[in-house]
């Protein structure tokens, strides 16, 4: 049976807005430590560089401490909006838009660092309220559960290739180098792999199998198919286990139902 696009975009809606709430709760930890300050590890005063003086000028009031509390403030209330419009079927419509305004002021400020989970937080928010606009045609709202499918089969085909490419990732490097980041690596992980390096090579030629070979998800019958979705759920837990990029699970998994839904649809299309 297929999946009701609406209720597949509702679930990759609520999903992201949950990612943010979390998000927004840690801006609040480090805003309450003055870590926005200008005596903080993300002044706007150095931060502000990246920009011309009259951009800078323009952005400030929303770029300093007072204006970094009420974003993340407003981003707190918009996400926990959101998913209450969700349960009790209400448009999210107006919680979208926020969280919309205050994501784009956010990463405006803080213009590096992000991870693939911010982007795909922004496609979603954006199909959800291409979704919610159209909701009257059918068309709309199918096309954008069909694009968010569609950009989770492209992020893991282009994720696959990249590594299939690069050198690192064949011969068993790659990983190890990863765990030994000091930000997002485990030393637990890497001492294990560089100890039983076909332990690496096995993990490393799994994720490029998994992410190269997506497209046959789509010419697998259900429960077949499931294997797949399987597989990224246990990639994406790795990644929040022992990159501690818990976003990447929420979100990414969050989107499965417009993923199953793509599924569905293409093979109608194809007949199988």
């Amino acid at each position: 049976m297929m999946i009701a696009p609406l209720a597949a975009l509702h679930f990759a809606l609520a999903a992201a807005a949950a990612g943010l709430a979390i998000t927004a709760t840690e801006s609040l930890w480090h805003w309450a430590r003055g870590q926005y300050t200008d005596r903080g590890v993300w002044p706007w005063r150095v931060l502000r560089e990246a920009y011309s003086p009259g951009t800078a000028a323009a952005l400030g009031p929303l770029m300093g401490n007072e204006g970094v509390l009420l974003l993340t403030v407003a981003r707190l209330a918009a996400a926990l909006a959101l998913i209450v419009c969700v349960a009790v079927g209400l448009s999210p419509l107006a919680p979208i838009a926020v969280l919309m305004a205050a994501q784009v002021a956010s990463q405006l400020r803080m213009h590096y660092g992000g991870e693939g989970a911010d982007q795909m937080t922004i496609l979603v928010l954006i199909a959800g309220a291409v979704a919610e606009v159209g909701r009257a045609y059918p068309g709309v709202v199918v096309a954008a559960a069909l694009f968010i499918g569609a950009q989770i089969t492209l992020s893991y085909l282009a994720s696959g290739t990249a590594k299939l490419l690069g050198e690192s990732w064949r011969n068993a490097t790659a990983l190890p180098k990863i765990m030994n980041h000091h930000t997002y690596g485990s030393p637990t992980l890497r001492a294990m792999l560089v100890r039983y390096p076909a332990i690496a090579r096995l993990l490393g030629l799994g994720v490029i199998a998994f992410q190269v070979t997506f497209w046959v998800f789509y010419l697998l019958p259900m429960p077949w198919a499931l294997v797949y979705v399987a597989g990224g759920i246990a990639f994406h837990a790795g990644i929040a286990v022992f990159m501690r990029l818990n976003l990447f699970l929420i979100t990414f998994v969050g989107t499965y139902p417009c993923l199953l839904f793509t599924h569905a649809a293409v093979r109608s299309w194809l007949g199988l």
